[in-house]
């Protein structure tokens, strides 16, 4: 049995707890420089992500706020939403399955952007069928924009280890005059470049695509909605940028919290006068009335108790007090760390309760809408080189608001707006049970058709 992955080195081996750094952030970039050289231009702007944010975010050894909250948010964004692709034929089905490759894995992607400021969801083709890469921002290098659009980007895609390499996979994308290229490229631990097929999962990857008639950058980037604090930063900061004090002071406050549990331990305490030449208590006589009649006279308790419940109020108020002041300092409402208080509350209530909280999603929801435009907007490219027909689908997100609105007055608005002829009864069918527009009303039309109005059967 070897020592492989448990960051021990053995001759000819890589060493992996040193390696886990190698190709991410600053080291991955002289990979990227050379590869920029190699095609006789000099490496344009790197913008990414500091790989500081990327191990902080990481970390499982410590209590993780940033990934507490990451993980929190990123429920909140999705909650029980469902992406949803309406259209028959082969084109609908090829958007779909690459649509579906994102969509699995939605809440990982979110979580890492809050958690990290950023995550790239990157298409690859695999064959000719197209797949996405999730990509944390310390690992996704922008070098080139106009405006807010990213107009080229070199990306570390994916890794695989085996007994003596650690083999990376990276990609440059870019888009000039309507023309869109990949370059692909794999390196090892050295920065020694290989073929494709030097990884077998890779070899149906071609080192070369290029696709015209483009306008956009088939690349997405889900950017932490947090406020950078500075002018331009487009590849985003972490939700818990600048919190590092109040982090520390929380993480103090739980510390002193278990020690002073720690200390209230039970334990008995024997004066010194009453043990004997010996070291062994009496048996009889003073010591056993005084254990009859308890510690002192009249308690009836064979010992006294010091364990005052102010300590344990102090600490739990403290630890509060910090929770909130990093709600704050993040931008959400209460409820994120805190306990939020909705007993008895209206829905009005609730919903200015949660404010903060969804502002803060609805910026990252229009981070996933741009997301899945992008992707679909690849598939669509791919459908095209590879000539798969039929008509585009329809795709939406279908967003769970449940926590922000109560589901029984929006059910009555949407009635009231059925009986205004505002929208039909599949929009109705469809929040009550789930189903895809399609289904809804497929399912409307068969129930009108078994239970015929009056006017429908006398044909008025």
């Amino acid at each position: 049995m070897n020592n492989y992955g448990q960051g021990i080195s053995t001759v000819g081996m890589v060493d992996v707890q040193t390696d886990m750094r190698r190709h991410t952030g600053a080291r991955l970039l002289d990979a990227i420089k050379k590869f920029f050289r190699k095609k006789s231009i000099e490496p344009p702007m790197m913008a990414y992500i500091e790989d500081s944010n990327a191990y902080r975010y990481q970390e499982t050894r410590v209590t993780n706020f940033t990934a507490i909250i990451a993980n929190k948010m990123a429920n909140k964004t999705l909650g029980e939403s469902d992406l949803e692709v309406i259209g028959e034929g082969d084109r609908a089905e090829y958007v779909h399955k690459a649509l579906d490759s994102f969509w699995v894995n939605a809440k990982n992607v979110v979580s890492t952007a809050y958690g990290i400021g950023g995550c790239a969801v990157v298409p690859y083709l695999y064959g000719t069928k197209m797949f996405v890469s999730m990509v944390p921002g310390n690992q996704f290098f922008i070098t080139s924009m106009a405006g807010a659009d990213i107009m080229s980007c070199a990306v570390k895609c994916d890794e695989r280890r085996t007994r003596y390499h650690v083999y990376s996979r990276i990609a440059d994308h870019s888009v000039k005059d309507g023309v869109y290229t990949i370059l692909n490229m794999v390196i090892d631990e050295n920065n020694a470049e290989h073929p494709m097929s030097v990884v077998e999962d890779w070899a149906s990857i071609p080192e070369k695509v290029v696709i015209t008639g483009v306008d956009r950058l088939p690349v997405a980037y889900i950017k932490c909605p947090s406020n950078p604090r500075k002018p331009i930063r487009p590849e985003g900061v972490p939700i818990t940028y600048g919190c590092g004090e109040v982090i520390k002071e929380i993480a103090d406050t739980i510390t002193e919290y278990r020690k002073e549990y720690e200390l209230k331990r039970t334990f008995v305490g024997v004066d010194q006068t009453i043990i004997d030449k010996d070291g062994e208590m009496p048996r009889n006589g003073l010591f056993k009335k005084v254990l009859s009649n308890g510690g002192k006279i009249g308690t009836g308790s064979p010992m006294e108790v010091f364990s005052p419940d102010i300590r344990q109020l102090a600490y739990h108020d403290r630890l509060m007090d910090l929770y909130a002041l990093l709600e704050n300092q993040i931008g959400t409402s209460a409820g994120i760390l805190t306990k939020q208080e909705s007993s008895n509350a209206t829905a009005t209530e609730i919903k200015q309760a949660n404010l903060d909280t969804k502002s803060m999603v609805a910026l990252m929801q229009r981070e996933l809408d741009h997301a899945v435009d992008t992707i679909a907007y690849a598939a669509e490219l791919y459908a095209d080189l590879y000539g798969v027909r039929g008509e585009s689908p329809e795709v939406n997100i279908n967003w769970d608001v449940s926590l922000w609105e109560s589901s029984s007055e929006t059910f009555s608005q949407m009635v009231q707006a059925a009986a205004m002829d505002a929208i039909d009864a599949a929009e109705i069918r469809r929040f009550i049970t789930g189903e895809s527009q399609e289904e809804a009303e497929e399912a409307v039309k068969k129930i009108k058709a078994e239970n015929p109005t009056t006017e429908q059967l006398f044909g008025i």
